[in-house]
Formats: C-alpha cells, structure tokens, sequence
C-alpha cells in the first residue's frame, strides 16, 4: 500500500484594503489619532512649524498683545513689562492682569489699560497710574467705545472713549448687578451685538440699547460644565472656549460640542487665543506634558501639536510661549525631536471568514514613513520606506482586527490614503 505523505498547504486570495483621504482627513468612520498633522480636504499634511522670535523677561507667566498698541506684555515675577526698542522694560508692580486692553481715545491717541483683580492701569511710557473710575476686575473687554469689567456678579463700565474720566450719568460710567445663576462672571467678549458673559457654569449676555443705562440683560440655555475660563476666544465668527466637558463652540445662540482628541486633560487650566479662522490653545494632556491644541473652522477639524505652550496670544499671527522664549507659528514643520504620527484601528469585517496575514502596506502621498502593527492575535511587524512604495512587513501578520502606527521625521507629509495588502485563507465551499 502506498501512502501519500505530502502535506495540504492551505490556498489564499490575494486582497487589497484601501483606506480613502476622507476617512484619513477623520471626516469618516474610522477614529483617527494624529499628532503634528492637520487635515486639508480628504488627506492630511503636516501642521505648523515654529520659529524663535526673542527671549521673554525671567520667570514669564503670561504674555499679552494689546489691539491698536502692538507691543508685547509679559507678567513675570510680580511685575508688568512691556517690549520697547527691541527689549523689555518693567512698567510697574502689581497681580496678574485678567486682561491688557487698548484702544484710540476720545483724541485719536492708542491707550492701554491692565485690568488686575484689584485695580486698573493706565500704561504709560513711563509707568502707569491706576484709573480709579473702574476698579478691578477678573476680566475686562472693549464693547461699544467703553472699557467693561467685572467682578462677582457686576459689570462695570467706563464713559465711551475716555476710560479714566469719573463722570457719571447717562453718557458716563455706571455698573450693572446681575442675578447670580451660575456662578461668578469669569470672561467677557463681544459678538454682534451682545456682550457675553462667560459664567463658571454657564452665560449671560448684555445688549446696550441707545444710552448706556438702557441694558437688556438676560441668560442662555447651555450646559458645558466647569467653564476654563483663559480659553475663551472669538474666532471663525464665533466664539471657542474649553470647559470640564470637552472644546465648545457658541454662535451667541447654541453651544456645539465638538469632539476632539481624548488626550487633553479638560480639568486642568487652558489659554486659548483666536483669529479669523484658527483657534489655538495651550493644554495639559493627560500625560501630564503640555501641547498646542488647534482648531481650523475651515476644515472643521482639531488636532495637536507638540509644543509645550504656557501662554498665547494672538496678534498678525499666533504666538505662543515656552519657559522664557517666544515663537510664531509658520507653514509648516516639526517640533525639534518630535515627528508626525497617525494612529487608528481596523476590522476586517468585509471579509469572509478564515484566516487573514497583513503583508504590507502602501501610503498615498510624501514623505519617509515607519509603520508598527498590531493584531488581535497579538501578532506584530514593522516596516518603513518612502510613500507610494509597497512597504512589506518582516513577517506577515495573523489576525482580524489590526492597531495602525504611522510616523514620520519628514518635515513636510502628506497623506492622501492608506493601501493594505491582505491575503486571506480559503475556506472549504468557498
């Protein structure tokens, strides 16, 4: 008798995945994680670079750019210094100001103004002298020609175009005491024609109507938790701010929440700053490090970068501060030692049953790639090489459901989608 000894080897069909731009760009089902890569149309490309612009004083807590002015500010070490001939010069000591506001008087001068808790500055060149027609506040806002504040639950307010004068009456100063729902007034901006009130758990609103004694008060319908109170910014047409809950975005009617990366640690305190259509802000993730979160209205898309910000602030464009330095913001570019990263998951779901191998991988685009990947088995492989190349893993990797790492040093990337080559086992009957 004859004996057959030759083994079955089993057969597989050859397949090929192709994750689109549009589930890339995170405008899809897939949830995609990215850092240093922002979305434009259906496929990504890398974020914002940065650039030293000078040394900040030592010990900076805060930086400001006030409207009209133009120069810097910096809180550092009890004391207000603002940037003058190419360096900073000590104006005065006081607490930290909620705000610097500036704006063209009554004569067609730029004014400034430091608003701290306690009391109100006027910035001169060579010092400043306090306004004692406002007081303190824990924040402060230009609405409608006057200089706004408020502490607690009252708004104060200055006589249009002339902050410092004490008059009052109908066309001079006054304060407004507002129920208190919500909490105590922590920010205040403009937008149309309201002053918002951002509250520790909610807004308010005030419409002057004619004189400055003629307000129409009143409170929106919204719930976002505890307020982060320096992120709130007017940008896009709207106004972006950060809460316990997540990233906000309020039209002056409806509060959205937005979703974003779940590596921000909301419970710890923000500074957000905002421009025509980017909103910026310095956050603490979860890992305890610090990062710049954006967000593009265009695109509708939020991503991070990582920068260590401490404070921001826009002008011309965005600036941001790290220990005693400041940088801008350019096109396009990578932090020093960090790199592009893409991370998402997927199911095989489309396919039959049977075992499946992950052979390689094809990324659409530019750049130099390395591509880690895990599987449900507990299978892993690697791979790396320019994109549009077909990118084969060391050994092909067994499972279901794959975990995808995709990172770069490139300091320019793109990607437009992702090809995966996948054989799959034959099956009897099929």
């Amino acid at each position: 008798m004859i004996y057959d000894k030759s083994l079955s080897l089993p057969e597989f069909n050859q397949r090929c995945v192709r994750i689109d731009g549009k589930e890339i760009a995170g405008r899809g089902a897939l949830r995609i994680r990215r850092t240093n890569l922002k979305a434009k149309g259906d496929s990504l490309e890398s974020a914002e670079g940065a650039k030293p612009v000078f040394s900040l004083p030592a010990g900076t807590e805060r930086i400001y750019r006030a409207a009209w002015d133009g120069r810097f500010y910096a809180y550092a070490s009890g004391s207000l210094y603002v940037r003058e001939e190419g360096a900073f010069v000590r104006r005065s000591g006081c607490t930290v100001p909620s705000d610097i506001v500036g704006f063209i008087s009554r004569e067609g001068t730029a004014q400034t103004y430091a608003v701290c808790r306690e009391e109100t500055y006027k910035i001169n060149y060579n010092g400043t002298e306090t306004v004692s027609a406002l007081g303190g506040g824990d924040c402060a806002a230009l609405y409608i020609e006057r200089l706004f504040s408020a502490k607690g639950d009252r708004v104060a307010y200055t006589q249009a175009l002339t902050p410092q004068s004490a008059g009052v009456g109908v066309q001079g100063r006054g304060y407004i005491d507002l129920p208190h729902e919500n909490g105590n007034i922590l920010r205040m901006t403009g937008l149309e024609n309201k002053l918002f009130l951002f509250r520790e758990r909610g807004i308010s609103y005030l419409r002057v109507l004619g004189d400055n004694l003629n307000f129409n008060a009143g409170s929106v319908t919204c719930s976002f938790g505890r307020l982060n109170a320096r992120s709130v910014a007017k940008c896009g047409g709207k106004i972006a701010f950060l809460s316990e809950s997540g990233f906000f975005l309020f039209d002056g009617t409806v509060c959205e929440r937005i979703s974003v990366s779940d590596d921000i640690d909301f419970t710890v305190s923000a500074e957000g700053a905002g421009q025509g259509g980017k909103y910026y802000a310095a956050v603490t993730l979860k890992s305890g490090e610090r990062a710049l979160f954006a967000y593009d209205f265009f695109e509708k898309s939020s991503y991070l970068l990582n920068y260590r910000a401490q404070s921001v602030v826009f002008a011309e464009q965005m600036y941001f501060s790290v220990g005693n330095n400041l940088y801008t913001l350019t096109e396009c570019g990578l932090p020093q030692g960090e790199r592009a990263t893409v991370e998402t998951e997927l199911t095989l779901l489309g396919l039959s049953d049977g075992n499946k191998y992950l052979d390689a991988v094809v990324i659409e685009g530019t750049g130099y790639f390395s591509v880690e990947v895990r599987s449900d088995t507990g299978g892993c492989g690697q791979a790396q090489g320019e994109a549009g190349r077909r990118l084969a893993l060391r050994y092909p990797v067994k499972g279901n459901a794959f975990a995808f790492r995709i990172h770069s040093y490139s300091q320019r990337v793109e990607i437009g989608g992702i090809t995966l080559y996948v054989r799959q086992e034959k099956k009897y009957g099929y």
